[in-house]
């Protein structure tokens, strides 16, 4: 099972401060009595000397016994003095007062040593009561002997009570540390379990999450590093998307065309492929010889008939390409589209009356101008009524509507009969495309009138639909007005 980082240095942490404890603990108990004695025998020693300075320096006895008082109640230290003869001068123990009497409390081993050394310290034991002293003794300037002691007991209840005290105080500085230490240890890590939540993002392509901690040292430069990164890798992967995207596009495009293209070659194969059967049959017999004067005529109609329509058929492929590939050049001129549309719809009279169908013109607005190739217009409006006439049965109605405003001019052409499925209505403007496969040779269709009427609208930088309405279907074509 992995460690977290947070739960390594929580114990490394305890660890260390748990190691310096024990070692604080160990010192304490092997070295602080040592310490604590020498600090004693440097405090005796600086009052022995204060002592010497003050029988030398002419104090009065008040004075050096006031002295003496003081440095008993502040220091603990129990003093005696004693003269070159071991006369006793003066003793915390019998509050003597220079009365000359002999010392007969404090042990005189002690100020025996002194007639080999100036100096000794060590524990000794009173006589008579048999508590132990820290002593030291000195020789002094003029034959005084100073005698400086502190009992034993007071300085084993200090170190006793210094150890007792690192005890407590390890044990909460212990309980503090790991309080401490937890919470310092939440606040380091947090950052970092920030930054592996950004790299967990960007590794799944997520780049909302942003580093924010605002820290100014490695973990800070670290998460600005992880931020630099996720901006690149962002830039770099929408770059790549677009590019995708844009090659997604080409791709589609690319094969749409290859669609179209081979789409195409069907289509004008399929339209070619009668007429040319016939015309091909026809010839054949006349060539032969096997049809009568009245049959030869009928065949001559024939192969006319299939050749004007062949014809028709290569010349609407030429507009229809010169239409996409803009070489065809627009003869623009004002003219009124009223006049237009009544001339275009009087050629359609005859052919309404024998059909019996209704033929009518509805005009809404004011007679406007508009700025267009007369000729092209007047073509997009007869492939609309071609279409209508085609598509209507006999005693139904063609509707012509005229809608003229101040900002365009649109033509609506509808005629009853059945609708268009609306999954269709967009694929009709595509070249050779027909609803009723059936009809379109009876009806003289080559299914490239419609896509003719997009290209003449797209010139003129107008637009051109269809939608069915409850008795039949709309064709309109709307150009901009005006010069």
């Amino acid at each position: 099972m992995k460690k977290s980082i947070r739960a390594r240095l929580f114990f490394y942490t305890i660890g260390l401060v748990m190691f310096l404890l024990a070692l604080l603990f160990i010192m304490n108990s092997f070295y602080f009595e040592k310490y604590y004695l020498g600090l004693k025998k440097n405090q005796l020693s600086s009052t022995a000397n204060e002592i010497e300075e003050m029988l030398q320096g002419g104090y009065s006895s008040d004075e050096i016994y006031a002295r003496f008082e003081k440095i008993e109640s502040e220091a603990g230290i129990k003093i005696a003095l004693f003269s070159g003869n071991m006369d006793n001068i003066y003793s915390s123990f019998a509050k003597g007062r220079m009365g000359g009497s002999p010392w007969n409390l404090i042990n005189r081993q002690i100020i025996e040593i002194l007639q080999d050394k100036d100096v000794t310290f060590g524990e000794y034991e009173h006589p008579m009561t048999g508590t132990v002293f820290l002593t030291y003794a000195k020789k002094l300037e003029g034959g005084y002997i100073a005698l400086l002691q502190i009992p034993m007991a007071a300085v084993e209840e200090s170190i006793s009570a210094n150890h007792t005290f690192h005890i407590y105080a390890a044990a909460i500085t212990l309980l503090i540390g790991l309080i401490g230490v937890f919470i310092f240890s939440k606040g380091f890590v947090r950052p970092i379990l920030d930054i592996a939540d950004i790299a967990r993002r960007v590794e799944k392509l997520d780049f909302s999450k942003k580093y924010g901690g605002g820290r100014q040292d490695e973990i800070g430069l670290l998460g600005e590093s992880i931020n630099s990164m996720s901006d690149r890798l962002e830039g770099v992967i929408e770059s790549l998307n677009t590019a995708n995207e844009q090659l997604r596009v080409e791709i589609e495009k690319e094969k749409r065309i290859d669609m179209m293209r081979k789409d195409f070659i069907a289509a004008v194969s399929h339209e070619l492929k009668t007429p040319v059967a016939l015309i091909q049959g026809y010839s054949e017999g006349l060539r032969d010889n096997i049809a009568n004067e009245s049959k030869k005529t009928f065949y001559c109609d024939v192969i006319e008939d299939e050749a004007r329509r062949m014809g028709a058929l290569v010349s609407e492929l030429l507009e229809l390409s010169r239409l996409e590939s803009g070489s065809m050049k627009l003869e623009l001129s004002e003219f009124h589209m009223e006049e237009l549309v009544n001339a275009v719809v009087a050629k359609y009279s005859l052919a309404a009356e024998e059909r019996s169908i209704a033929l009518d013109i509805q005009k809404t607005g004011e007679e406007a101008n508009v700025w267009a190739d007369r000729d092209k217009i007047q073509r997009a409006l007869v492939n609309y009524l071609d279409n209508a006439f085609k598509n209507v049965d006999t005693g139904g109605k063609v509707s012509v509507r005229l809608i003229q405003s101040g900002a365009a001019v649109r033509v609506e052409v509808e005629n009853t009969g059945s609708n268009i499925p609306e999954n269709e209505l967009d694929m009709i403007w595509n070249q050779f495309y027909k609803l009723d496969k059936s009809r379109s040779r009876s009806l003289g269709g080559s299914g490239l009138g419609l896509s003719i009427v997009k290209e003449i609208a797209s010139l003129h930088n107008g637009n051109c639909g269809a939608y069915n309405t409850e008795s039949g279907v709309v064709f309109w074509l709307e150009i901009p007005s005006g010069s």
